[in-house]
């Protein structure tokens, strides 16, 4: 009797619990997971909250990258304001049409118009003339000029070394009219000068030489017998002058020469001259 009466109320509880489930709204994801979780875990199992996410691992730390950025300098360390430091060379300005803002070694040539002079002493053929038709004397001079003023104007002095040569065919007879064979007549003149040049104008391809020296003067004579040597010199003072022109390198220069002689001799040298001179410059 009693279980007569407890299946009535059992049919209506399912009853009740099948209208239930029908009107039930459908399970939420979280609900359907939680649900899953709760079948396939263990009994005693620890549930793991749904909200909980999964710890990713940590990115290994690249502690090179970390040091180069230590190392590197902060921006603000440069200085934007920075300006190229430029170096200062000091060059000497040379000026092509201007010979005397020139500086360097000269080596050129002269030519003047030499005759010989004196009277000679020889031995058993008494005294003889050494005048001889005029020839031209060659001379090979070496100028340097490092030094520059401003006296009267634009100035420049150094040093001049010259050396001239001049030889000549000798007619010489003996007593009896014979002929001596061939006789020939040196003459060598060496001088040393302070050298001075003045610029007419500072565009101006033109100057104006100043040279004072001194220098000895020889006539050496020669040929095949011992009676017909001879040899003469002396000492003289020098004073030569006159313009030169400047043609890039190259100068050319007509100046008159002053001789003064200091020690007398049978030889003898015209005390005036005339030269004519070329000369190149070496930088």
């Amino acid at each position: 009797m009693k279980f007569i009466r407890i299946v009535p109320w059992v049919f209506i509880a399912l009853s009740l619990q099948a209208t239930a489930q029908t009107t039930e709204a459908p399970l939420t994801k979280e609900q359907r997971i939680k649900a899953l979780r709760k079948a396939l875990g263990s009994s005693g199992g620890s549930e793991t909250p749904v909200s909980e996410k999964a710890k990713v691992p940590a990115a290994p730390i690249d502690y090179r990258d970390r040091a180069l950025s230590e190392l590197r300098p902060k921006e603000d360390s440069y200085s934007h304001n920075l300006q190229p430091i430029l170096a200062t060379v000091q060059t000497q300005k040379i000026e092509a049409t201007d010979p005397v803002l020139y500086q360097g070694l000269q080596l050129g040539l002269t030519f003047q118009r030499y005759r010989p002079q004196g009277r000679v002493r020889l031995v058993t053929l008494g005294e003889r003339s050494v005048d001889q038709q005029p020839t031209v004397m060659t001379g090979l001079e070496m100028r340097y000029m490092p030094f520059t003023t401003t006296l009267l104007g634009h100035h420049t002095w150094g040093f001049r070394g010259a050396v001239n040569y001049a030889v000549q065919n000798v007619k010489l007879y003996g007593p009896t009219g014979k002929d001596l064979g061939p006789t020939k007549l040196h003459s060598i003149q060496a001088a040393g000068y302070v050298s001075q040049e003045w610029s007419f104008a500072d565009t101006s391809d033109w100057s104006w030489l100043v040279d004072i020296g001194i220098g000895h003067f020889d006539l050496i004579q020669t040929g095949e017998h011992n009676f017909s040597q001879a040899s003469g010199g002396g000492w003289i003072a020098l004073l030569r002058t006159g313009p030169s022109y400047r043609l890039g390198s190259v100068w050319m220069n007509l100046a008159y020469e002053r001789r003064t002689t200091l020690t007398r001799d049978w030889a003898r040298i015209k005390e005036d001259g005339v030269l004519l001179g070329v000369q190149y410059g070496f930088r």
